[in-house]
């Protein structure tokens, strides 16, 4: 399977994240939507990964998808709760399978705030132990407006620069203003970051979602947004809103040099190819 820092060395990529259903129905009804979209124009896909009870199966979907499409697939990693030996397994079976692109993330703390100790603290330990022990393309999650996590501003930059650097490449969460991101992209361009930062766009339709994604993530939601989503009542209209609004985000960020545009799917598949068919390149 290709590596995807390969694919953006050669052009601007567009991309989808999905997340695994846990419903095997469900789970179908994904990767039939997904094999019916023009995957020509898609570089490549990824997939959550999380180890609530709530979530369903990672690698099952992204084997799946592999089997079925010729289309780059990366999944998610969290590390937070897994020992080394548990990361080997994992990392072992995707590369068993030919899957060689993966997401290195921290992963969310449980509520509870209680784990058996693992190995890792934090997602550059991630990395940096996959680059040790593997040959994968190792991408990373990037936080232009900070992490919510963050003691301060300065040090969430470092830590930021230093995780970016050593992976091949990284993917940010979601914003609504290309100012945050090209504000962010500056800072690590002074700094010597060579590598790409994709964009991550998650189209707006569901305001409660939308407050909700916003405060656990640290995004700043424009009120414009909200406004507007609270009064459309039906889908089609707040989809259409949605729509509008990603792309003209999309076409600002393209346009200004961003290297190409992750969609944050929330797995609408209908809504994602409608976006998908009108970016131009």
């Amino acid at each position: 399977m290709k590596k995807i820092s390969k694919i953006l060395s050669e052009k601007q990529t567009i991309s989808f994240e999905f997340f695994a259903p846990k419903q095997l129905d469900a789970q179908e009804q994904l990767l039939q939507s997904i094999k019916e979209i023009n995957l020509n124009k898609l570089s490549f896909i990824s997939v959550t990964y999380s180890v609530s009870k709530n979530s369903g199966p990672t690698d099952l979907i992204v084997e799946k998808i592999s089997n079925e499409t010729l289309i780059p697939i990366m999944p998610h990693l969290t590390c937070i709760t897994h020992s080394k030996n548990e990361i080997d397994e994992i990392i072992n079976q995707y590369q068993k399978k030919s899957i060689n692109n993966i997401l290195a993330l921290r992963g969310d703390i449980p509520e509870t705030g209680q784990f058996g100790k693992k190995d890792f603290e934090n997602a550059l330990e991630l990395v940096r132990y996959l680059r040790h022990n593997t040959k994968l393309d190792i991408s990373v999650a990037a936080h232009p407006e900070g992490h919510p996590d963050a003691i301060d501003e300065k040090s969430d930059f470092l830590y930021q620069m230093q995780k970016i650097q050593a992976s091949d490449f990284a993917i940010t969460q979601f914003f609504f203003e290309s100012s945050y991101y090209f504000d962010f992209m500056e800072k690590l361009y002074k700094q010597g970051n060579k590598n790409p930062v994709l964009p991550g766009i998650m189209p707006p339709t569901n305001p409660d979602a939308l407050i909700r994604m916003a405060k656990i993530n640290g995004s700043h939601l424009p009120k414009s947004i909200i406004e507007k989503l609270s009064s459309l009542k039906d889908k089609k209209a707040r989809e259409d809103f949605a729509k509008e609004t990603t792309l003209d985000l999309i076409e600002r960020l393209i346009s200004n040099g961003a290297p190409g545009i992750h969609l944050y799917t929330m797995n609408n598949v209908s809504l994602s190819e409608k976006i998908l068919n009108e970016i131009n390149l």
